[in-house]
């Protein structure tokens, strides 16, 4: 796709390419394919705790109940992180594992829309949210933990009796 092959899906791309100043959840009519793009801030405590984040998408459908017809990629700071057909499903949640993010401060996201509808029909996205996937949790691993008890490391070795063919 073109803005792929440009680089506008990579973070400190150039928004002066950017001539369209819709939102997907406005979407657009007729054939063709829209990308989308904007920044975020994160604040979490991730010394503390290890909070699994997600991108969730709300289902689409139009007025008649009918989910519309189009394709979405969703990237995440540079990085692919899903392919969302609405008209198929059912994947609604992608989870963005740690290291993507950045949790304290600055984030991209971009998201491109295909439209798949036959004619000069308007598609757009029901919306879609950043939530923690789970209940986040105490992390140990910025702390300094010493265990009492060490494990035996010896690795492998023959044991006495067996032979090994």
């Amino acid at each position: 796709m073109f803005f792929e092959r440009q680089g506008y899906h990579l973070p400190l791309a150039p928004d002066s390419a950017f001539k369209d100043t819709s939102t997907p959840y406005e979407g657009f009519a007729g054939p063709g394919v829209r990308f989308y793009r904007t920044t975020f801030n994160l604040s979490l405590p991730v010394p503390e705790y290890d909070i699994p984040l997600a991108i969730v998408f709300t289902n689409t459908s139009n007025a008649s109940s009918v989910p519309e017809s189009f394709r979405s990629l969703l990237y995440v700071n540079g990085f692919q992180f899903g392919k969302y057909v609405n008209h198929i499903g059912p994947q609604l949640e992608y989870p963005v594992p740690e290291g993507i993010l950045n949790y304290n401060g600055e984030n991209w996201l971009g998201v491109s829309l295909w439209n798949m509808e036959d004619g000069n029909a308007t598609v757009k996205l029901g919306g879609f949210q950043l939530k923690s996937s789970s209940t986040p949790t105490m992390s140990g691993r910025y702390r300094n933990v010493s265990l009492s008890y060490q494990l035996p490391q010896d690795g492998w070795h023959q044991r006495e009796g067996y032979e090994v063919y």
